[in-house]
């Protein structure tokens, strides 16, 4: 059983067993969820024969046994904290909704102005993957295991970024030369992303991607303490359940029918069924497993040279746009003083 698999099997009983579980106990469940993620990703990468003395499945088990007394006892304070919130007035509920994300505090981004933050990370992180899959596949001669890994993790970045942060919606709210930033970087980045997904049904894998991205970005926000019910959250899990319509629907005969039945399954719980961050976490390996199940193969086929030219790109987009958000800074900070 992979790690990943071991977590879910747990979560899905905590759930059934204690369905009001504690604050706590839902981040110590979204950091399990990612230590799972990471060592199922690292054992596929790294496949070392290093024996543990203890396996993490047994590690996962033994920590929900010793929690699982503990939770009973905090039960009762955890009904009497939920009676408190039903009571709330509605002037209440409707300001604690629109506070800011506490994910988006910590990264120093203003939910209104501010564009150049989130979309920092998110080049950065493209460029980092890229470099390291044409690396990949310069030792490998081609695009094998691991570099297929840094070429699913690029191409999810400007996914997320377009998804949610450079939305026209959002765009209303930026300051003129944020906005130009933006107009002049977007076309850059989009024709590097359709360059590395490039090949049959792109628009439906493309779609995939942005879903899987959006349930990852969602999965940190909840970890970082933000509700499922905050904009932040909600906004792109109901972003994700579109991209898996489409994903789905645009072209009936884009995937096998075994693919096209679990994107349908996926698509209907990331709709209606997530109510816990247990459940978002399920849904969100399931969005990446798919999401690697149908592009993976595609990857495989970028050349070293192809890796090489696209990696060379990613950086040059990334240390321009950073040049901007850097003099766009001192420029305003000049402006205050």
């Amino acid at each position: 059983m992979s790690y990943t698999g071991a977590y879910r099997a747990l979560a899905q009983g905590l759930t059934a067993v204690m369905p009001n579980p504690p604050k706590w106990l839902a981040y110590a469940s979204t950091g399990a969820a990612m230590v799972a993620q990471a060592a199922d990703l690292a054992n596929n990468w790294y496949r070392r024969d290093i024996q543990e003395p203890e396996p993490v499945e047994d590690r996962l088990i033994r920590f929900y046994q010793e929690k699982a007394e503990a939770l009973r006892k905090q039960q009762a304070s955890s009904v009497q904290q939920a009676s408190s919130v039903q009571q709330a007035s509605p002037k209440a509920l409707q300001q604690e909704g629109a506070r800011t994300s506490r994910y988006l505090r910590e990264e120093g981004h203003s939910v209104d102005t501010d564009c150049f933050s989130c979309a920092s990370s998110h080049l950065a992180g493209q460029a980092a993957a890229l470099r390291q899959a044409a690396d990949e596949a310069a030792r490998e001669e081609g695009c094998g295991p691991r570099c297929q890994q840094w070429v699913a993790w690029a191409v999810t970045e400007p996914s997320a970024l377009f998804a949610r942060d450079w939305t026209p919606e959002r765009a209303q709210a930026w300051p003129a030369d944020q906005r130009a930033v933006v107009e002049r970087f977007s076309p850059r980045i989009r024709d590097l992303q359709r360059k590395v997904l490039d090949g049959p049904h792109a628009e439906q894998r493309a779609a995939l991607v942005e879903a899987d991205a959006l349930l990852n970005e969602s999965v940190r926000f909840v970890q970082s303490g933000d509700p499922l019910d905050h904009p932040e959250v909600d906004t792109r899990i109901r972003s994700a359940e579109q991209n898996l319509v489409l994903a789905e629907r645009a072209d009936v005969s884009a995937f096998d029918p075994e693919t096209a039945t679990e994107l349908r399954h996926l698509r209907q719980d990331v709709g209606s069924r997530i109510t816990t961050p247990a459940e978002l976490i399920e849904a969100s390996v399931r969005a990446r497993q798919l999401n690697e199940q149908v592009n993976l193969p595609v990857y495989a086929a970028l050349t070293p040279d192809r890796l090489e030219a696209v990696a060379d790109e990613a950086q040059r987009i990334y240390d321009e746009f950073k040049d901007e958000r850097v003099r766009y800074e001192r420029a305003r900070k000049g402006a205050a003083a």
